[in-house]
Parts: structure tokens; sequence; C-alpha cells
């Protein structure tokens, strides 16, 4: 079965039931804060709706104002802001040094890294590329899977094939406990069963923070932490099971490769006399949000059990201090993430 004639209708019923279900939500509340609430998660899943082509779906009426989302870029921005304020300023100050990093990796990119970047073997159907990533949950993390498992079984899973948004996966958190969405946009490839693996990460991430009531003040900067130690776990699980290992190998120097450039852009953007707040935002959630996930992963590598014990703590309690300051709480140094000393490490040993 293609993954242009996988049956999304199911998922699609689904999705209209939740937003007529959310539309009369909104015309029943008189409170304002669940009115932004559901008005930021209406607006999700009009934006799920979109990837799909799907424009039948019910519309806000007369009685209830169209939605703004309370996650648009300044927004996003001014709350990154707010809960980063401490560690945005360190690095600020920072510029040269990070500059110097920057130079170094640049550099490195340019001249050093002789990369190659081959394509990946052809995955014809979904089932297959879901099995990778549920054997692996399976091992890795039952609860992820059985989170994993309860969206299936809810029928809130969309997948097309990838087309010019370049979007991997999207994980969409609803509040009041309502079942979050996973949509997949792939390529035929065993990175899709990552991309599983990575976007299930963010439902569990998002179950502890809505069960904490702590999800509007998670710090932004962390957001992909977890996300992207779990990947880089899939595929050094596929690499030990002598599964499509050149295919892992490669997915995972091409992080190695997009964190380089995250870094760098990182770096422009803080010298830019008027950088573009949106860019900074993501640059820092990626460029930081990554190199944390590889000392988890570094972790990892040598003691499983304590970095599954450390980073479902980090999950619990990272949203509680200012980024530094939870840094040394899990016995992070800044100077030695800011650094890329492990980054560095990987590149050099160009494999899991």
């Amino acid at each position: 079965m293609g993954f242009e004639k996988y049956p999304n209708k199911e998922a699609e019923i689904e999705l209209y039931k939740d937003i007529r279900n959310i539309i009369t939500d909104l015309k029943n509340t008189g409170s304002k804060s669940k009115f932004s609430r559901l008005s930021a998660d209406l607006n999700n899943l009009y934006e799920i709706a979109g990837y799909f082509n799907l424009y039948d779906y019910p519309l806000v009426d007369d009685y209830v104002s169209r939605p703004t989302t309370i996650f648009d870029s300044d927004i996003k921005y001014n709350i990154f802001r707010k809960n980063n304020q401490k560690f945005f300023d360190l690095i600020t100050k920072e510029l040269d040094y990070h500059r110097e990093i920057a130079i170094l990796f640049e550099q490195f990119l340019l001249n050093d890294y002789k990369k190659e970047y081959r394509p990946l073997a052809y995955i014809n159907n979904f089932e297959e590329i879901q099995t990778y990533a549920e054997d692996f949950m399976k091992n890795f993390d039952l609860g992820l899977y059985e989170i994993y498992k309860n969206i299936k079984d809810n029928n809130h899973i969309l997948i097309k094939e990838q087309d010019e948004t370049g979007l991997g996966g999207l994980y969409t958190h609803l509040s009041y406990n309502r079942t979050p969405y996973l949509s997949f946009f792939l390529n035929n490839n065993i990175d899709d069963s990552s991309t599983i693996a990575h976007e299930t990460a963010h439902a569990k991430q998002g179950r502890i923070m809505y069960n904490n009531k702590t999800y509007d003040n998670y710090n932004y900067i962390f957001k992909e932490v977890y996300s992207y130690y779990v990947q880089f776990c899939f595929y050094k699980y596929m690499n030990d099971k002598k599964i499509f290992v050149e295919d892992v190998n490669a997915c995972f120097n091409n992080w190695l490769d997009d964190l380089c450039k995250y870094l760098i852009n990182l770096n422009d953007d803080l010298n830019n006399i008027n950088p573009s707040e949106l860019q900074i935002y993501e640059n820092f959630e990626y460029s930081y949000g990554i190199l944390l996930a590889l000392h988890f992963f570094d972790i990892y590598q040598n003691d499983p059990e304590y970095a599954k014990l450390l980073t479902n703590e980090f999950i619990e309690h990272s949203y509680k201090k200012e980024p530094y300051e939870v840094l040394n709480d899990f016995g992070l140094d800044y100077d030695e993430i800011a650094s890329g000393d492990i980054l560095r490490k990987y590149i050099k040993k160009g494999r899991l």
C-alpha cells in the first residue's frame, strides 16, 4: 500500500469531530483563559487540515470570533524571552566566544567535513515504517509505546508523502485531556521511523507538562531536547540490531551537520543589528536543544538506565528554573556544551 493511498479517512472524521466539539465549547465558555486555550487548539486543528488539503471542515460562526493562536511567532518569542532571559543574556555577553566556535564549525563544514550524501533505501509501506518505530519504543520505553498506541487507536494519526512544506512530522497538543494528533510527511525511508519516535516523544513530554499543569510555562529552549535524544537512541537501536545500518548512521550524521549549521546561524543572528526574532527563537530552540540531546545520548551510550532516569527527570523538572540553573542541576556544564566538544567527538567518530 503506497503512502498516497494510505487511508486517512478515519483520522479525518476524528479531526472534524474535534473541530466541531471545540467550536461548541468556545460558544459555551465564559472563561477568558479557557477561550484562549480552546482558540489555540482550534487554530492548530485548522493548521493540520490545511497541511492535508482538507477544506470542508466546520468553520467558526458568528457566535465565536475567529481565533488567533496564542502561539503565533511574536508571542512565542516573548514567552521564550521571558522564560530564558538569563540564558539569553549570558550568550549575548559571550558573542566573541560563540563567534569563534561558529567560525571553527563553518571552516570545518567547508574544508574538513567530506561527508557524502547518500540516498536512503526505499520503504514502500507505512506499516513497515511504523513497525520499526513501535519495536524500538517497546524496547526503549514501554510508556512511550503506549502513548503512541493510544494515539493510533484513537485514529489521531495522519500521513502523506513529503511535500514542499519540508515538514517531517508534527505533534499537535490539545488542551483538556483531548488526545493529541501526530502528522507525518514521509520520505519512504527509515528516517520516517525515527520521526515517529521523535514526535511521540513530544507527546510524552506534552502529557507530563499537562499533568503538571505547566504546559504554558515550559522552557521553550528545552522543547526539542527529549525528542532528539529519543531519535538518536532509535538510530543506535537500529544500528545495534544491524537493520539499515548505513542508513541510520547517515541520518545521524545529517543531524550533526544540521546542528553545526544551526550554531552558525544562531551566532550570525546574535551578531546581527536587527535580527529576526523568530529566527533567533528557532535557532536557539534547535541548536541548544540538539546539543543537549547529544549530551544525554552520550550518557546513554555508556549507561542507558541512568540516561533514561536523567531524561525523565529532565522533562519533569526543567520548566521550574532558568535554563542555566537547570543545566547545573543535571550536571551539564554550560561551557562544555557551548564548546561543542561532544559534537566534535561524534563528527570525528563518524558513526553511532
